[in-house]
């Protein structure tokens, strides 16, 4: 394995720590705060709980040299303190994953280069268990699997270039609602009234798709290719006094809005669900085939 592909995936025993709305005060309890710099906190790491709970996994045997954290959900709720995520890199972590974070302390981590990964709540589920169970068991966390392949599934003698062409727009569609939903969980919000920019927005076809499959608004900007440097204009003009940012919504243009079309929401939802399965079902094949090369 290439030092690419260790960054790309991170190996390693898990520790379990259960519950959820774990804030970052009891991550690092605010009176380790004092210090100037970094060095030392991950002594006291978990202090509080580790305290209360003699047999707390951070301290039991069995997890020692364990990098993977495994949490609940809203894991790292509470103040933004930065020294949360690096008291848990100092002590040893190299990854966490969970159903969901605390927006602020999944950016502190992944300004620190330690990846939180979300977890669906079934896998959550049984991975939580595992780590308990088989503390020598490894978890690898795919940051980035650059093996995974593209390709047409599903043709016959009657699939057409028309065919081909549709399935690209909708397979950018699909895995734009695959990240899209990760988004909205970490944000905690539903994104709607999405612009889209570029010289696929010129396309009144891939607009339509998207908004039937990520069952989301879609306003087509008006020269969309243009979107880049209107918006360089815009922050300069505000640099210079010129605008203020509340005057940047009333000088956007759309050319069109796409609603969701109802008749095709149980089509769309079908095939996404089949999309992921495709991943997971030829992942590991992709790595046979790419892993060498």
């Amino acid at each position: 394995m290439s030092q690419d592909d260790i960054r790309r995936q991170i190996v390693g025993r898990g520790i379990p720590l259960p519950g959820n709305d774990i804030d970052t005060d009891r991550i690092l309890p605010g009176r380790y705060l004092k210090n100037v710099t970094f060095e030392g906190l991950e002594a006291h790491v978990l202090a509080d709980d580790r305290r209360e709970k003699p047999d707390h996994p951070f301290d039991q045997a069995r997890y020692r040299g364990a990098t993977i954290l495994v949490v609940g959900l809203n894991f790292g709720c509470g103040s933004s303190r930065e020294q949360a995520p690096e008291a848990l890199r100092r002590w040893g972590i190299r990854g966490v994953v969970g159903e969901s974070f605390a927006e602020i302390f999944f950016g502190n981590c992944t300004a620190l280069g330690l990846p939180c990964l979300t977890a669906s709540a079934e896998d959550a589920g049984w991975l939580m268990p595992a780590a308990v169970r088989q503390p020598e068991r490894e978890i690898l966390l795919d940051v980035e699997n650059h093996l995974v392949r593209g390709g047409f599934l599903n043709q016959s003698l009657t699939t057409t270039r028309a065919h081909m062409v549709r399935a690209v727009f909708e397979g950018v569609a699909y895995n734009t609602r695959w990240m899209h939903q990760h988004v909205e969980r970490f944000v905690k919000s539903r994104l709607d009234n999405i612009n889209f920019v570029g010289g696929g927005a010129q396309s009144s076809l891939w607009c339509q798709i998207l908004a039937d499959v990520l069952d989301r608004t879609i306003r087509q900007m008006e020269e969309p290719r243009l979107a880049n440097a209107r918006g360089a204009a815009l922050i300069a003009a505000v640099a210079l006094g010129r605008l203020r940012w509340e005057d940047i919504p009333g000088r956007t243009r759309f050319a069109a809005t796409y609603e969701p079309n109802p008749d095709n929401r149980a089509t769309y939802d079908e095939l996404f669900t089949e999309f992921l399965n495709i991943y997971k079902n030829n992942k590991q094949m992709y790595a046979r085939l790419n892993g060498s090369r």
